[in-house]
């Protein structure tokens, strides 16, 4: 198996995750709340209109 390396962030991944559940989101009419606080993690909250 081969990995991105190049493209791979220190962390594992690379980051495009966020990005594509925002268009998703987003194409569903919702939106999306971050609450991030250094060093100890962040919060994402999802709104989806029902």
């Amino acid at each position: 198996m081969r990995t991105a390396v190049a493209r791979a962030r220190p962390g594992g991944g690379t980051g495009l995750g966020l990005a594509i559940a925002q268009q998703n989101i987003l194409i569903h009419q919702g939106w999306i709340e971050i609450q991030s606080v250094a060093g100890q993690g962040s919060v994402f909250t999802v709104y989806l209109p029902v």
